[in-house]
């Protein structure tokens, strides 16, 4: 488990009126105590949860993409980039960009 999510969790876990400083668990667990704060707060995101939300296609999309270019090559064809970024567009519902 990340240990920011776990520091989270140590804080969460506390009884409400009962005293749990950031300073505190940061020290007990060896985690920035800015970052723990920011992430408790909802103002930061885990590089996980950042990477997800800007993903442009869905888990099932990426694998019916693979699916297409695996068809593609067992009929010989190599699909080109323009092949892939056309289809990708088609799924995603919007012009994808080169890279």
């Amino acid at each position: 488990m990340d240990p920011i999510q776990k520091a989270i969790e140590v804080i969460e876990s506390h009884e409400e009126g009962e005293q749990c400083s950031y300073q505190k668990v940061s020290e007990n667990l060896a985690v920035d105590r800015s970052t723990l704060a920011r992430r408790h707060q909802g103002k930061q995101a885990s590089y996980a949860a950042n990477a997800k939300q800007q993903q442009l296609l869905s888990p099932q999309q990426e694998f019916e993409l693979v699916k297409y270019i695996e068809r593609c090559s067992e009929r010989g064809l190599a699909p080109t980039r323009d092949m892939l970024k056309n289809s990708a567009s088609a799924m995603a519902k919007w012009e994808v960009s080169e890279s």
